[in-house]
Parts: structure tokens; sequence; C-alpha cells
């Protein structure tokens, strides 16, 4: 039997299973209530397993719950829009019950947007955005606090095109501070070296090496004479703050 139908006492149809396949077991059900469909399960295996169920509103699909390894959980669950589109979908991709990442695709400005919560808070740790399925900008956020620590953004192709990393506690003078810890220690001493290093030429009784000595250590020269804009072009961007605030 292909189609086995079941009805109520007053005539309305509860229940419809298919063999849609025609192998002699049912792989397709759809139920009813108040002849009206609000359900059904659909199996591809053909062992009798049901890996797929939707659910119905309105004679339209809203929510469609599938478990791909047949262990009586969800691991995928897609929510529908008013015109059949997708608008969501939620993955447990190491079927362990939680769902770690979210696809969202009715973003005005993104074809779509991935977010994924990599250690189970419920806070996400990587925001990735896409448009016409190439990747174009993600967010990280390292220690799950729930503040953006760094931010990728890629080119046209996906290529990898640029990394901003932004301020850990939003706070302008910390990330003044550690910018000068980390980049102006590093320019300071690498600048020194050089001049040093070069500097040790001048002592030779050959011309050539004399001078190549004074002009690849008059280079590192004019890194110094740039340190008035190195110390000054940060108070003048931190004083911008209040017109360009922080935003978490």
């Amino acid at each position: 039997m292909d189609y086995f139908a079941a009805f109520d006492q007053n005539g309305h149809i509860q229940v419809i299973r298919e063999d849609t396949d025609k192998n002699g077991k049912i792989d397709y059900i759809r139920y009813f209530r108040n002849s009206e469909q609000y359900r059904t399960e659909r199996g591809t295996d053909h062992d009798g397993f049901f890996e797929s169920v939707s659910f119905i509103k309105n004679h339209l699909i809203v929510k469609t719950k599938i478990d791909k390894n047949k262990d009586g959980r969800p691991d995928i669950i897609i929510f529908f829009d008013r015109n059949r589109k997708k608008k969501k979908l939620e993955w447990d991709s190491d079927f362990d019950g939680y769902f770690e990442t979210t696809q969202i695709y009715d973003d005005p400005e993104w074809t779509m947007i991935v977010c994924q919560d990599t250690n189970a808070d419920n806070i996400t740790d990587i925001r990735s955005f896409y448009k016409d399925q190439v990747l174009m900008r993600r967010e990280l956020d390292d220690n799950s606090d729930g503040k953006i620590d760094g931010i990728e953004f890629y080119g046209k192709t996906g290529v990898l095109r640029k990394i901003k990393e932004i301020k850990k506690d939003f706070d302008y003078t910390q990330a003044m501070y550690r910018s000068h810890i980390s980049i102006g220690n590093a320019m300071f001493y690498t600048t020194t070296i050089i001049m040093v290093g070069f500097s040790v030429l001048i002592l030779s009784n050959f011309y050539p090496t004399i001078y190549f000595g004074l002009l690849t250590g008059a280079k590192p020269v004019k890194n110094v004479l740039l340190m008035p804009c190195l110390l000054y072009l940060p108070l003048i961007i931190f004083s911008a703050v209040p017109v360009f605030p922080a935003t978490s």
C-alpha cells in the first residue's frame, strides 16, 4: 500500500502516510488538525526513521528540524518567513545537543551572517558576514566577554585584506597606552639598533664604506625627527573621542 489515510469520528482527516519511493516502507507522514495540515515527517534512508520534521502554519512551513545522526535530537533547525524563504538556521555540528552555529539570512545588508559560539556559553565568539556567498568581514571575541576584540576584512574574492584589532575594554586611554607599549617600544628599539649598527661602518678606512654607513644610518634619524608626531598624534586622535565614541 502506497497511501494510507486515517480519519476521526467526524470524518476529518488526521494523518496521511505515504510510501513515495514505493519500496514497501512509509517515508512521508502528514498530520492534520481540523483538516488543516500542521506537521510533516519525512525519511530519506528507507530505514523507517524520519530525519526531517516540518511544522506548518497557515499552509506555510515555518520551521523544519533535521536529525542527521538519528539520535532522536534535532541537529539542524531551519526557520522560514512568510515568503517561504529561509530566514535563520541553527546547527549542532558536533551532535552534543547545543546549537553552536546560527546562520541568519534576512539581514538587509548581508546575504548571510554566521554566528558561532565555540565554548557553549551563549555568547557569540565569531560572527562572519557574507555577501553573495563570499566572506567579507569577520568579528572576533577572543575572551568571550561579549565585546569585539578584532575585525577581519576580506576582499571580493574572499581573501583576507586587513585585520583591525580594537580595544579590549573600550577604554580610549588604556588603548593608547597599549599601543605605545607594544608598537612604540618596537619602533624605538629597532631605530636605535639600526643607527648603532650602521654607525660602526664610519670607523672604516674605506671611504665608500664610510659614506654607506653615514647614509644608511641617517635614514633612521628621520624616524627620530618624527617622534613629535608620534607623541602628539595620539593626543589629537584622543581629542576626537566625544565625536567618535566607542561602541560595544
